[in-house]
C-alpha cells in the first residue's frame, strides 16, 4: 500500500472513531436516536481536526461501506450522520454467526 493510500486509510479510521465517540455519548439508547440528535457534520470534523469538506468526504466512504448512515437532506443545514452498527454489537452477530455454522456442521 503506497504512503498516499496509507494516510487516506488512517484519516478514514480517525473518521470512523470520532463517529463512533460521539455517537456513544447518546448510547443510552437501545435503537438509533432522532436524526437531529445525530453529529453533524462540523462536529465530526473539529473532533478530527480537519476540514468540513474533508470530513464529508470520509464520512461518504464510511455511508458507500455501510459503516454509517447519512440524513436524506440537510437537517437545519447541516447533514447528520451515525454510525451503522456499534463494534461490539457487530462482534456478538459475527460470534452467533459463527456458533450457527458451528452447530450446522
Amino acid at each position: 500500500m503506497s504512503y498516499h493510500n496509507q494516510e487516506r486509510e488512517k484519516q478514514l479510521n480517525r473518521v470512523l472513531t470520532a463517529l463512533q465517540n460521539l455517537c456513544k455519548r447518546d448510547n443510552h439508547h437501545t435503537s438509533i436516536p432522532p436524526q437531529v440528535q445525530w453529529p453533524k457534520t462540523r462536529e465530526i470534523a473539529e473532533y478530527c481536526e480537519m476540514t468540513i469538506y474533508l470530513a464529508r468526504y470520509y464520512l461518504l466512504r464510511l455511508v458507500e461501506n455501510k459503516k454509517a448512515y447519512v440524513t436524506a437532506g440537510a437537517l437545519n443545514n447541516s447533514l447528520r450522520w451515525y454510525i451503522a452498527e456499534p463494534p461490539s454489537v457487530a462482534r456478538q452477530h459475527d460470534k452467533k454467526e459463527e456458533q450457527a455454522v458451528l452447530q450446522d456442521h
